[in-house]
């Protein structure tokens, strides 16, 4: 038998603001794409599935939207496992993801407009799945490392299930955080933060390595959201514009 440690977190809602993402354009799948760093090929949509096949290890696709409609679906064919993609939206409106997304590697989506995961979603990936609204430079994404940042007020909204293979990994990191729907990472990493900048470590194992410097208390207080097996875990810290909000299962089984 294999248990799993399960950790829940309840807040009052009278203490926490609205966490609005913008609405986003009505449409099914990503669009406005183009391929800015790295070697990708965004293919044709068929029967409402889109295909993004990757052919190097790391590659950043800059998007106009985002989006991806219930009953349609994204996929990531990607070389391996160790392989990750940057999804960069330059649009003005938020992500809405209420379809699936498939990775058989690592998906990072950033939006400075915040992203929704709505009850629908369902988001699959072999290794990890980062979603934030601080962005990141091209240059530092493929080299495996750098310094997220950014001041857009949008929010990151899990009300869907998030799932990724052994020893994985997911982050949501934005202006404001929520999430009341499930994370799986058996044997991974669970990270929830709020914050302005944050230093990303994606060499070795690919664990997300959140640093920020000191801020003054009233930006808020400090959090720690993470599960691993066998390996200390490295220095979490965030600074929080709003404190993160979890009242749903998150969730690393371990031996």
């Amino acid at each position: 038998m294999i248990p799993s440690r399960t950790a829940r977190l309840f807040v009052s809602a009278a203490l926490w603001p609205t966490m609005a993402v913008p609405a986003a354009a009505a449409q099914d799948l990503p669009t406005g794409g183009t391929v800015v760093a790295g070697d990708a090929v965004i293919g044709t949509p068929v029967s409402g599935t889109m295909t993004i096949t990757q052919a190097s290890e790391r590659a950043v696709i800059d998007w106009t939207g985002f989006n991806i409609a219930q009953g349609h679906g994204v996929v990531f064919d990607q070389p391996g496992v160790d392989a990750m993609i940057l999804n960069r939206v330059t649009g003005s409106a938020g992500s809405e993801i209420a379809g699936t997304l498939r990775a058989n590697g690592s998906v990072f989506i950033v939006n400075p407009n915040g992203i929704r995961l709505s009850p629908t979603g369902r988001v699959h990936a072999a290794r990890g799945i980062v979603a934030s609204t601080l962005d990141l430079a091209n240059e530092a994404f493929m080299s495996g490392g750098g310094t997220l940042s950014g001041e857009g007020a949008g929010a990151i909204v899990n009300h869907g299930r998030i799932t990724v293979g052994e020893r994985g990994y997911v982050g949501l990191l934005g202006h404001s955080v929520f999430s009341d729907g499930t994370i799986v990472a058996p044997l991974g990493s669970i990270t929830i933060g709020a914050a302005s900048v944050a230093t990303l470590d994606i060499h070795g194992d690919g664990f997300l390595q959140l640093g920020v410097p000191a801020a003054p208390a009233a930006a808020g207080h400090m959090s720690r959201s993470a599960w691993r097996r066998r390996r200390t875990l490295p220095a979490i810290s965030s600074t929080f514009r709003a404190r993160p909000r979890a009242s749903g299962v998150a969730t690393a089984i371990s031996c």
